[in-house]
């Protein structure tokens, strides 16, 4: 009788709400600074953790991060490109109405469960809660638009989070597809995520032996002011993880992205080609002289790692949108 119990619990579990489980797929990844060199290793095992619904949250990308620097143990989870277009009775414009209904619709559809982003980030944010994470690292295009409702929706669960985040811009948070990235949008909405964002530019959290530093690429190129920002941060010596939403160019994320995409937008070298100023930053995060050994990034809506050189690592992660984000564990 129990057995029966047991099994017809389970099916209705399975029908409600999808599957629950405990473990993830761990990717290893050891840096040593005693020779300036990184060592990848990729081991497969079940890691037991909290529980989540895996019809909601499809797949946890297990980073594991080794440092000879920092002795103490972190763990953060990151997510790029949820794509959030929330519709409710505040928006009044027929013209936003529309565009959040088509985008939600198209996300949902994109999502392999077809669920939507209104019920997959509220489950990240549970998720992060109940490993008491250290972070929550959102790495743009988090909403798609920042119609009134789609700022409610971040503003609602942006304060479930029982831990810090750091939030940087994507190519559409702040901007409209119609009045896309334009000078008057960014005075009017830029301000707005001043709520959420220590700063609009660049913000980071430090702690006593690692920096994660956000800067904002989100149109394809950073501000000449940023320059200044980033290097003081960096000249802390700490190692540093940089958090992105357009990728650094390499050799492999290059050529994914015009297998996948039929398109290249990742910055620098055989990427898209960078102005001044952005270039600039990219050639003093990959410098020798200070310590960022790993860039997380997203924008191109599928993952792929690459290194950037012989210390540094960029992983790029699959879009929250389909139900998948990154849990990246120091030491």
């Amino acid at each position: 009788m129990k057995r029966k119990l047991i099994i017809v619990l389970v099916i209705i579990c399975i029908i409600a709400g999808g599957s629950y489980i405990k473990y993830h797929r761990r990717v290893v990844i050891s840096v040593s600074d005693e020779k300036n060199q990184t060592e990848e290793v990729k081991i497969q095992r079940d890691f037991y953790d909290a529980e989540y619904n895996t019809n909601i949250l499809s797949n946890i990308n297990m980073i594991e991060l080794h440092n000879d620097k920092i002795k103490y143990k972190y763990e953060f989870v990151f997510m790029a490109d949820l794509h959030a277009s929330i519709m409710d009775e505040s928006e009044l414009d027929e013209k936003i109405r529309n565009s959040l209904v088509e985008r939600n619709n198209l996300f949902t559809t994109l999502n392999s469960n077809h669920i939507s982003s209104d019920k997959i980030f509220p489950e990240i944010i549970d998720y992060t809660n109940n490993i008491n994470a250290n972070a929550l690292l959102l790495g743009g295009d988090i909403i798609d638009s920042p119609s009134n409702s789609n700022i409610q929706f971040l503003r609602e669960n942006l304060k479930r989070v029982k831990t810090d985040y750091l939030y940087t811009f994507g190519n559409h948070d702040w901007t409209f597809e119609w009045d896309y990235q334009t000078k008057e949008t960014e005075e009017k909405y830029y301000p707005v995520f001043l709520e959420f964002m220590e700063d609009n530019q660049v913000s980071y959290l430090e702690y006593e032996d690692l920096i994660i530093l956000a800067i904002n690429n989100g149109k394809g190129k950073i501000e000449e002011i940023v320059i200044d920002r980033v290097k003081e941060i960096l000249e802390k010596k700490k190692p540093t993880i940089i958090m992105l939403h357009v990728p650094i160019a390499t050799e492999n994320i290059v050529e994914a992205e015009k297998n996948i995409r039929n398109r290249v937008t990742s910055l620098g070298g055989n990427g898209v080609k960078t102005d001044e100023a952005t270039q600039s930053l990219i050639d003093m995060i990959v410098s020798d002289e200070y310590n960022v050994f790993y860039i997380l990034a997203g924008h191109v809506h599928f993952a792929v790692n690459d290194n950037i050189n012989e210390k540094i690592i960029e992983e790029v992660t699959d879009p929250a949108y389909d139900g998948k984000i990154d849990l990246i564990k120091i030491n």
